[in-house]
């Protein structure tokens, strides 16, 4: 009786085992999945996108990183990348990220002609466009021992200042350019701002229309800046907004036009 029972316990267990078995493996298989960049949370997703400019910078293959980038789900890449960029550029992320999103935003662009600047030609040409004269700007004055010790790439020097009076423009923007020694646009600059309640971080490159070694920024009226390209020793106060009038018409903020020179 006892040898009986072992026996029933023993073909129950084998009978247990194999329907779990059974419904397991054929009934209800439970198959695993990978998540796709799609389904990724926002977090991962920014650190994907960084990956994929990463890549590009590397091997230059911008179709591929146009294909990784349409996994995410989003069409408008142009402007997903663009917006990373300047994000983690505001935030003060690592140099190298947001040296690579700039570069892959402004490959996104379209802008690979590497058109020459030139010093006196500003971003809009309006038949209501006036030039005038700036206000003095301030720059600071640093001290000769700790300038010695700047490698000369890492300076910017401010080499033209003007106003433009242009009424087409809905705001004062204040206008960036950046060249290189031989006067080509220079993208990736970091441009650092700051006014009496608050700062701000924009790079050049990002409006690729404008030029790749463009940037702007909306200036309010009441304030006056203060701007730093990258960690150059050269610091300029005093930038604000000019009263503007084209002909007889009412008067407005006009914008300001700023052209630095890497190696000043």
């Amino acid at each position: 009786m006892k040898h009986l029972r072992v026996n029933l316990i023993f073909i129950g267990l084998c009978i247990g085992i194999s329907a779990g078995l059974f419904l397991g493996w054929v009934m209800y298989p439970r198959f695993s999945s990978i998540a796709t960049p799609k389904e990724l949370h926002s977090i991962y997703k920014e650190k994907y996108v960084v990956m994929i400019a990463a890549a590009y910078g590397r091997d230059g293959d911008l179709e591929r990183a146009k294909s990784r980038l349409l996994d995410l789900g989003d069409q408008n890449i142009i402007d997903l990348v663009t917006a990373q960029a300047q994000r983690w550029a505001a935030v003060e992320s690592s140099e190298f990220d947001v040296k690579v999103l700039s570069d892959l935003a402004i490959a996104l662009n379209g802008e690979s002609l590497q058109i020459d600047l030139q010093l006196d030609i500003v971003p809009t040409i309006q038949s209501s466009l006036i030039t005038l004269p700036t206000s003095t700007l301030y720059p600071t004055i640093a001290n000769s021992n700790d300038v010695s010790n700047v490698v000369q790439k890492n300076e910017y020097k401010l080499i033209e200042n003007i106003v433009i009076c242009d009424d087409e423009l809905s705001e004062a923007l204040l206008q960036i350019n950046v060249i290189n020694q031989d006067g080509r646009p220079l993208p990736g600059i970091k441009v650092s701002i700051e006014w009496s309640t608050g700062s701000d971080i924009f790079v050049t490159g990002l409006n690729p229309n404008m030029g790749i070694g463009y940037a702007d920024y909306v200036m309010k009226p009441d304030n006056v800046y203060m701007l730093q390209i990258e960690n150059s020793t050269e610091v300029i106060y005093g930038i604000s907004s000019e009263d503007c009038r084209v002909g007889n018409g009412p008067e407005f903020d006009g914008s300001v036009l700023l052209t630095y020179q890497q190696g000043g």
